[in-house]
């Protein structure tokens, strides 16, 4: 599994919390509005709460240049807070 998030702090609090319950956690420290290169062809991605930061353009050329051919990708739409 890989998680990846700009944020490095939230990446440190994820690890710490989830490393010793999901085998071969790999989290990335990348922000992918500034680099959407190929870092791996995933099954599946979830791309939650990420839209109002990257934009559509952004979120879906990263994704295509990471996901299977027969991959599936979902991202949930929510409200705007407002604070963003």
């Amino acid at each position: 599994m890989i998680g990846i998030d700009i944020n490095p702090d939230y990446l440190h609090t994820v690890f710490t919390r989830y490393n010793h319950k999901i085998n071969f956690l790999e989290l990335l420290n990348l922000d992918i509005v500034k680099n959407s290169e190929s870092i791996c062809k995933a099954d599946f991605i979830w791309a939650a709460l990420i839209l109002e930061y990257t934009g559509i353009e952004k979120l879906l050329e990263f994704s295509a240049n990471n996901i299977r051919r027969d991959g599936h990708h979902h991202t949930p739409l929510t409200e705007p807070s407002g604070n963003v």
